[in-house]
């Protein structure tokens, strides 16, 4: 879900990828197991200066 951040700068950040997020999608049962073609897969982040 997406959700606005400010970083100092100089600050680093990660992505870390769940199988879920209580808060706000499916609870999926144990053992579900998840994949990623990093190949495949982008990450946008749109940066602004302020």
């Amino acid at each position: 879900m997406p959700y606005d951040h400010v970083f100092k700068p100089g600050h680093r950040i990660g992505l870390v990828i769940m199988a879920t997020d209580h808060d706000y999608t499916l609870r999926y049962p144990a053992g579900t197991k998840v994949s990623v073609r990093l190949g495949g897969s982008t990450l946008r982040l749109p940066l602004t200066t302020g």
